[in-house]
């Protein structure tokens, strides 16, 4: 049951559910009732919706009646990878041939494979590259269990060779991050989809040619505040470079923005087939997945950085949409996205610093002849036009938001990870 508060008491209807156990022991529980109120449409209804591109999981649609480009999704693990980076190449070739602006819905998307977020990410926003991952190892009993089979997948960077032992994987003092959080984990290490690179930059490429690719304000995420991990990986990546606009539905009305995080359990699975106490776990039929990546933000050489899972990266804009994505309550969505679009020509989210109003003014920024760029927010909510700040770099480079500057993908993350690539 869901209790929405409102200010006025005449909108509440007070019910009483009596419970009754199977030991006799009786429970009577109070519970509200509000109906919010119905947003003045803007949007075409539209029933019978046809979809260009998709699945049950992941579709997409061009949207002619209210111009607009729009994709839905439910998850992101999928039997057939192949199949889905083919249809979200398609859908981007779709969205990229015209100049309407993209509208995603994310709706209890569960999370799957973290490199299909980084591909949708990449060819929805093909000017910036998001193509890499940043993570650490958290150190648990099952992992121990498992080190023989899952060392090679991960390299002791000082010497370009899988860690000799469980404990030389480790740093010597564990992470502490309040609230009794604590425990061990290993250097922070830099998964570049190195599968996935070549076939990503010649798509970038080719989208990038249409000349007619999304500005970061043309492109609103929506998220129901329940996808997580490997969806909460692409929000949060989209939204901290600065590649979207993320706008949540559903979750607590009372709750306010700063509160609303953009994704939940920002973290990767690691699947474990043996344990001690159960040895081979295949035979028995299944496999043990627990929470073992932590996920950090881009700025990867900040000292002590907190994985996002423990942090609040709260989303731009919430609207007041409390149920669950439907093809029979697709016009409100596009009615909201039409009014944020509108919002945005002129005002910004203040408490996001990522978020830029692209202009093609902003180029060669401090004498950088492959920064490109926009206006960032200003403190009175609206864009400050007397700057220009970098925010992506010219195909083939990289924006380091550490640095501040336009570096070579291919010398992205520590030198040391890099020589062991090479």
């Amino acid at each position: 049951l869901h209790s929405f508060p409102t200010r006025r008491s005449s909108d509440l209807r007070l019910l009483s559910l009596n419970i009754e156990l199977s030991d006799g022991q009786k429970q009577n529980i109070s519970y509200h009732i509000f109906q919010m109120p119905q947003t003045n449409l803007n949007a075409v209804k539209q029933t019978n919706l046809n979809w260009n591109y998709g699945t049950e999981e992941f579709k997409c649609r061009v949207d002619e009646v209210n111009k607009f480009n729009v994709f839905y999704q439910n998850s992101f693990s999928f039997e057939n990878v192949s199949e889905i980076k083919e249809i979200i190449y398609n859908c981007s070739k779709l969205f990229h041939e015209n100049d309407y602006k993209i509208i995603g819905i994310e709706s209890r998307n569960m999370g799957g494979t973290g490199k299909i977020g980084i591909y949708l990410e990449q060819l929805l926003q093909p000017k910036i590259c998001t193509n890499r991952m940043l993570f650490s190892i958290r150190k648990n009993d099952f992992l121990e269990d498992n080190f023989e089979q899952l060392k090679k997948q991960y390299l002791d960077f000082s010497t370009c060779k899988a860690p000799e032992s469980f404990e030389k994987f480790f740093l010597d003092e564990p992470d502490n991050y309040g609230n009794n959080i604590t425990h061990y984990r290993t250097i922070i290490l830099d998964e570049i989809t190195l599968d996935m690179k070549k076939d990503l930059h010649s798509k970038r490429e080719e989208l990038i040619n249409t000349n007619k690719t999304k500005k970061p304000t043309e492109i609103i995420i929506f998220t129901d505040y329940e996808s997580i991990s490997a969806t909460s990986i692409f929000l949060k990546t989209f939204q901290q470079s600065g590649g979207a606009i993320i706008v949540g539905y559903y979750g607590n009305p009372k709750n306010n923005l700063t509160t609303r995080d953009s994704g939940v359990s920002s973290s990767g699975i690691i699947n474990y087939e043996w344990t001690t106490y159960y040895k081979n776990l295949k035979d028995l039929g299944f496999v043990l997945g627990i929470t073992g990546q932590e996920f950090y933000d881009f700025d990867y050489q900040k000292e002590n950085p907190i994985p996002q899972e423990y942090t609040v990266i709260p989303v731009d804009e919430h609207v007041n949409i409390y149920e669950d994505y439907s093809d029979d309550n697709y016009d409100k969505f596009i009615s909201e996205a039409r009014n944020i679009f509108d919002k945005y020509n002129n005002f910004c989210n203040i408490n996001n610093t990522k978020l830029f109003l692209e202009d093609d003014n902003c180029y060669n920024i401090d004498g950088d002849s492959h920064a490109h760029g926009g206006y960032p927010c200003g403190d009175d909510g609206h864009w400050d036009k007397t700057k220009c700040q970098t925010f992506y770099c010219d195909l083939g480079y990289y924006y380091d938001t550490y640095q501040m500057k336009c570096i070579e993908e291919s010398k992205i993350g520590r030198a040391v990870q890099q020589e062991c690539r090479d």
